[in-house]
């Protein structure tokens, strides 16, 4: 009777598991073909707009979620019932599909109030007269730029965008993402560890993404260190107060940020204010094994011989005036030779140090670790309310499943045509550069890739004849996958794709054989 209750509850919290996963992917948000100027949202574009608007709390506006108020009703909370599903708990998978279905009293009158206002500003169509404004010099209203599902107030779209006051990140929304976000990674990095807490975490901060969700990668930063921004009385975030070690309820996080180049111009008070958090932490009274950062940089110190302060150094991007790693270009061009050369370009462009003692950035780091070890990769994913830690492989997976492989995703690309075609070719791309930095891409991933693109001759056809261009670097890099052994097939596929590169060089030059 006891086995046959284990195996239940294996077999109940298994069937949880894949249950949580397929709702994963069918929320899924992805674009269903590119952006047309000047044309509105189908209805049904504009319905799932307003779902997702729907699905996030606004506590600064009075608005609950509606999977808050739907789960409210049956007395849980919703971020309860979110952890339950992403453990695969099959009641609070069932819970939550019931939820979402549907999220398709006072506090609804209120939602439903934001939500018809949302909905008339979603379908305004303001593209083109202000795209003929501007063409002919005249004033475009401004508003701000972003995500209209974070925030609708960037709609209707149409206007002179503008991005945000860099002084006002991370925001208190923001801060609030931040820390779900890193709560679960922490739990994450434990159940892999053995129980033990990470002591370092590294994160890349980009420009876009910060603007877009108004600084939550930057509060994880914060969060991970144990420290909250304090605003001033005009909203801007100037200094930063460490959280007790009781508040916070597990040790300081060491950290390793990597900044854009785009986010070191637009947010350079940010980065003197992340490096100035870090180091105040690092000269914290506090035991070692509460404070890693201050654990770290006493060892960093001793072994090179600096002050403490030196050694807490941890902010890092290009040189002054310099942009990117290029890795993206040379995985493009397929211009390298091992996956050794694309670590040393990074090294190259990417090891400036930031000190707020001396704003001008450093070249410090000499060589990447030397321990052998491979570190785990993780992705912050805060496109939905129930915001997912990942790792590499799984987003690779998930990206896949929801992007590359998915008829609506790339059956809504070819509806564009010409730049369709070159949106698939560049998804693919980007698939071999995470093998070549990752090597975190499965077999499976190029081969059905392979079977939809160039085995079903309907859509080879349709592909080489809407964008031979691209369609040619599609198959160049199905090929360079092969040579450089990410990806085993058989080789009747890898012939067929040279008569193919063969094939359409010889459309392009019009040679008609």
């Amino acid at each position: 009777m006891r086995v046959r209750r284990y195996q239940l509850k294996t077999v109940t919290l298994v069937v949880g598991k894949v249950y949580s996963k397929i709702m994963e992917i069918e929320s899924r948000l992805l674009p269903c073909g590119l952006h047309v100027i000047g044309e509105p949202p189908s209805a049904l574009e504009a319905v799932a707009t307003l779902v997702n608007i729907a699905a996030l709390d606004r506590p600064e506006d009075g608005i609950s979620s509606l999977p808050s108020i739907l789960a409210e009703t049956v007395g849980r909370d919703i971020e309860d019932v979110y952890r339950g599903s992403d453990k695969g708990i099959l009641k609070d998978v069932e819970l939550l599909r019931q939820i979402t279905e549907a999220s398709r009293g006072k506090k609804l009158r209120t939602l439903f109030e934001f939500l018809g206002e949302c909905l008339k500003l979603v379908v305004a169509d303001n593209e083109l007269g202000s795209l003929k404004q501007a063409l002919e010099g005249k004033y475009v209203e401004p508003g701000p730029g972003g995500d209209p599902i974070r925030n609708p107030k960037v709609l209707p779209t149409g206007k002179n965008i503008h991005a945000l006051d860099p002084q006002a990140i991370p925001t208190t929304a923001a801060m609030q993402s931040a820390k779900i976000v890193v709560d679960r990674l922490i739990e994450r990095q434990k159940v892999d560890n053995g129980g033990k807490y990470p002591e370092t975490v590294a994160l890349v901060l980009w420009g876009t993404d910060n603007i877009k969700t108004y600084g939550e990668s930057l509060a994880q930063v914060l969060w991970m260190i144990g420290v909250r921004p304090v605003a001033d009385t005009f909203g801007r975030v100037n200094r930063v107060e460490p959280v007790s070690l009781e508040e916070l309820g597990r040790p300081r996080i060491d950290v390793v940020v990597n900044c854009s180049g785009v986010f070191r111009d637009l947010f350079i008070n940010q980065m003197n204010l992340l490096d100035r958090a870090v180091k105040m932490v690092a000269e914290l009274d506090e035991p070692a094994e509460q404070n890693y950062v201050r654990k770290h940089a006493l060892e960093q110190a001793q072994a090179l011989g600096i002050e403490v302060r030196e050694a807490a150094t941890r902010v890092f991007s290009n040189a002054s005036g310099s942009y990117s790693s290029n890795i993206n270009l040379a995985v493009e061009n397929s211009s390298w030779n091992d996956e050794k050369q694309l670590q040393d370009m990074y090294l190259s462009r990417k090891s400036f140090a930031f000190d707020c003692d001396a704003p001008d950035p450093t070249n410090l780091v000499q060589n990447l670790r030397k321990d052998g070890k491979k570190p785990s990769a993780y992705i912050a994913d805060t496109t939905t309310a129930n915001a997912q830690v990942r790792t590499l492989s799984e987003t690779v997976r998930l990206d896949a499943r929801t992007k590359l492989l998915n008829p609506k995703w790339y059956e809504g690309m070819l509806s564009s045509g010409y730049e369709g075609v070159r949106e698939i070719e560049k998804r693919l791309t980007n698939t071999v550069g995470w093998s070549a930095t990752s090597g975190q891409v499965d077999n499976w991933v190029y081969e059905e890739a392979n079977t939809t693109f160039i085995q079903d001759e309907q859509m080879l056809n349709k592909l080489m004849n809407t964008n031979p261009n691209s369609f040619r670097k599609l198959v160049q890099t199905f090929l360079e996958a092969n040579g450089r052994g990410y990806w085993e097939t058989s080789e009747q596929n890898i012939e067929k794709l040279r008569q193919l590169y063969s094939e359409v060089e010889d459309k392009i030059e019009g040679i008609d054989r």
